[in-house]
């Protein structure tokens, strides 16, 4: 499905050198996420901790108090993380996170509309060994609003990266979905679903609607998505994946390719 756009080339070059910041204003993301915790028949977000939340206003984040208390300041786990996702400008913005043990950490100055990434940027231990699990969280990151305390992103134990499903367009950029891969245990079945909602800082009059815009049936094993006539998806939407597995505790992931595309006159 495409949603008002022209046709989109894919060039893996070209997307090298955006990667490398050599195309002024566009940029590219790697999102990836799984949810192992499936039940048969039943739609579950595909997001560490299958939650996938949206705030109804811009707000400041924090981290949740209930960590670990090695993740902090001064401490042998992760000492701090960046939070990365759409400002109350409704522009990319990004800030650094510094982590209080098992206390809340303070709240940010930026005040988020979305979040789509947080990764752990400092730690206190060296990784020794490939296989330890060292130099990463020593406990589940979890961020959240401010205001209500409704869980927006988390960063599972010793991964140092979170995983999830989900990503919105900022102002001034049209998306496009590039490229997916989907994975499910290979001896079980699941179907994975791609939303899309336009207009997302509409909450009370003409409200965008969710809505189906990509389904795989009967996803079994490694499978591996590209085209030339990419998903495109308008500014200020939000693009997420659920899945329905067929049995009870499927493991289903995802890893999806987003570019961003500046629009004319708008940056």
């Amino acid at each position: 499905m495409r949603v008002g756009r022209t046709e989109f080339i894919r060039d893996r070059d070209f997307f090298l050198e955006v990667s490398r910041g050599n195309i002024p204003d566009w940029q590219v993301y790697e999102q990836y996420a799984k949810n192992e915790n499936t039940i048969s028949g039943t739609e579950v977000s595909l997001a560490a901790g299958g939650v996938i939340n949206f705030l109804t206003a811009p707000d400041t984040v924090l981290v949740a108090s209930g960590g670990n208390v090695n993740d902090t300041a001064s401490g042998t786990g992760a000492r701090k993380i960046l939070v990365q996702g759409i400002d109350e400008n409704l522009k990319l913005a990004s800030e650094i996170i510094e982590l209080a043990g098992s206390s809340a950490s303070a709240s940010t100055t930026t005040k988020f509309w979305r979040l789509f990434r947080a990764v752990v940027t400092e730690s206190g231990t060296y990784t020794l060994t490939g296989a330890g699990t060292t130099g990463s969280n020593q406990g589940e990151i979890v961020v959240e609003s401010t205001t209500d305390g409704t869980q927006l992103i988390t960063i599972q134990q010793y991964e140092s990266n979170s995983q999830y499903g989900c990503f919105s367009i900022p102002k001034g950029y049209v998306g496009h979905l590039s490229s997916l891969i989907l994975s499910v245990d290979s001896n079980k079945s699941s179907v994975i679903r791609t939303y899309l909602r336009q207009n997302f800082t509409n909450t009370s009059t003409n409200i965008g609607a969710r809505s189906l815009s990509l389904e795989f049936d009967g996803v079994s094993g490694v499978n591996y998505l590209t085209a030339k006539s990419s998903l495109v998806i308008p500014e200020l939407s939000d693009i997420w994946f659920t899945a329905v597995a067929a049995a009870n505790n499927t493991l289903v992931s995802i890893n999806f390719e987003m570019l961003l595309e500046p629009i004319n006159g708008q940056l």
